[in-house]
């Protein structure tokens, strides 16, 4: 359903593709789109604090979409700033994902494995973070709906992860209430790394050192309880 693919003129003249089939790559663009991105009437507009992540999505724009994106800086929000400027392709993202949000949520589920890691991917670029202090990865937001779904989604993949809702409160600038997931076993941890894991080399260095520091069994509270060999 949604917008029919193929090459049509964008907003600069450009011709920009719109893919008929879903592909790995291309679930992976739209999780990432899905995390903090501005979707506007000329193009869309992603903002990252991670410049290599940027390149990344911007070299996936050039391949899955046939359109060159802009990096800029942003010195005062210590960040870049990702343009592609299509009308096409902003129409395309309206009609097939944000404005049938659930509908896509539940296709996103029969995905074949791939292409469903790639959106988790995606998603764990934008939102996903790494607490190596407590040895832990996570992703916080305020779809609430869309966490809870992505931790089915991450079982389905071997992942086992947990979730905390955390209710609104403006003292904490939180005027919604927000899902947080987090994974710690070092099994769990192993699996992310193997079947999801970051486009971040920042991050999967990170991950790495937190995985080197994980011992083998399963955890209550935070003591080991060591497997049988």
């Amino acid at each position: 359903s949604g917008a029919r693919a193929g090459s049509i003129n964008s907003h600069h003249g450009s011709f920009v593709h719109l893919p008929q089939r879903s592909s790995a790559e291309l679930m992976q663009w739209i999780g990432y789109v899905l995390g903090d991105v501005y979707v506007g009437v000329r193009g869309v507009r992603i903002k990252d604090a991670d410049l290599e992540v940027l390149r990344v999505y911007q070299e996936m724009g050039r391949r899955v979409f046939h359109l060159e994106g802009k990096i800029s800086p942003l010195p005062d929000a210590n960040a870049h700033l990702l343009e592609l400027n299509s009308l096409g392709l902003a129409r395309w993202l309206r009609r097939n994902v944000l404005e049938r949000r659930q509908a896509f949520f539940d296709d996103i589920g029969r995905l074949p494995d791939d292409q469903l890691a790639g959106f988790v991917r995606g998603l764990f670029d934008a939102e996903g973070y790494l607490a190596k202090q407590a040895g832990q990865v996570g992703l916080a937001m305020t779809d609430v709906e869309l966490v809870r779904r992505m931790q089915l989604w991450l079982l389905r993949l071997g992942v086992v992860t947990s979730t905390m809702l955390e209710a609104a409160s403006l003292r904490h600038r939180r005027p919604r209430p927000a899902c947080t997931l987090l994974m710690a076993r070092g099994d769990a941890l192993r699996r992310f790394r193997e079947v999801v894991g970051f486009s971040s080399p920042r991050k999967r260095a990170c991950l790495d050192d937190v995985l080197a520091s994980k011992r083998d069994g399963f955890y209550l509270s935070s003591r080991a309880v060591p497997t049988r060999t």
